[in-house]
């Protein structure tokens, strides 16, 4: 009797282990054609519903909620979802079909370096003139803003700021050994030196300091700070933008438009020559 239980239950365990194996095969090959799990292949490249997921919620996280209330915009973020992990799919095939042997050992990303620093950028020349084109299209009608070289004092109690104040009237030349001996701002070392500032970026207190003449300084301004006394140092009036200015922004800044246009180029080509298939109707049930 006892053995007759024991093969009994080898049996048991047997038919569950047969069970398990048949589970997991056929899980995988439900994978393999991507019946549950897979949204779009690119070659051999599989964008997974996790990976879509993860995108589409990052995606919908920059609209607002009454904007995902919309059929329709939520069809665009799923598009566009799809679209992007499919592109990067794509740009991976193609760099690995690029690097057959380096592909094993080197990351997708450092491929992709490598392909544009001697494939590409050796091939691109931007000039001067087509980076002054360039200006005189986007920016010739620019200007730079007005700027302030500003230097404060800042203390905690007004009647040490009238005391300042009454040092400076007398003896106005004492402002930057006054700042460095009383002031509890970081630029308390540097004379007080704020540097170059356009209305904008200085504190909406300081407004007074821009209608002073040069040399002069305000009277005390509260701020949530505490107390100040600002000087006006030198202005520099608005002035059109140079070309020189932004000359070496200009060029990088074509360099990279030429770059990836040349990249797009091969990169449409590329995909003439695999397997591209999506399943949208994955897609469909999502929110």
């Amino acid at each position: 009797m006892k053995l007759s239980v024991k093969m009994v239950s080898l049996s048991l365990i047997g038919l569950c282990l047969v069970g398990i194996l048949f589970f997991l095969f056929y899980q995988k090959k439900a994978e393999k054609k991507g019946a549950y799990f897979e949204v779009a292949e690119v070659g051999s490249q599989v964008v997974t519903l996790e990976e879509f997921l993860n995108l589409y919620k990052e995606m919908r996280n920059e609209h607002s909620s009454a904007s995902l209330g919309d059929p329709k915009t939520n069809s665009k973020l799923k598009n566009l979802t799809l679209e992007t992990l499919v592109y990067e799919k794509l740009t991976k095939a193609f760099i690995k079909n690029q690097y057959p042997r380096l592909s094993s050992f080197l990351d997708s990303q450092s491929l992709l370096d490598k392909f544009l620093r001697e494939q590409i950028r050796p091939h691109i020349e931007i000039t001067d003139k087509m980076a002054q084109e360039y200006f005189i299209k986007k920016h010739s009608d620019q200007l730079v803003p007005e700027k302030f070289h500003l230097k404060h004092i800042l203390v905690k109690d007004r009647k040490l700021a009238q005391n300042i104040q009454a040092i400076l009237k007398s003896q106005p030349h004492l402002f930057e050994k006054q700042a460095s001996k009383n002031s509890i701002a970081p630029e308390a070392e540097k004379g007080g030196d704020l540097g170059l500032l356009t209305r904008y970026e200085a504190l909406p207190e300081f407004s007074p300091v821009f209608d002073l003449k040069v040399g002069e300084f305000t009277d005390i301004i509260e701020s949530t700070y505490g107390f100040h006394i600002i000087k006006l140092v030198d202005k520099n009036p608005s002035s059109s933008l140079r070309f020189e200015d932004l000359k070496k922004q200009i060029l990088d800044e074509l360099r990279a438009q030429e770059e990836k246009k040349i990249f797009s180029e091969k990169l449409t080509l590329f995909s003439k020559t695999i397997a591209i298939s999506k399943n949208t109707s994955i897609l469909d049930s999502l929110p």
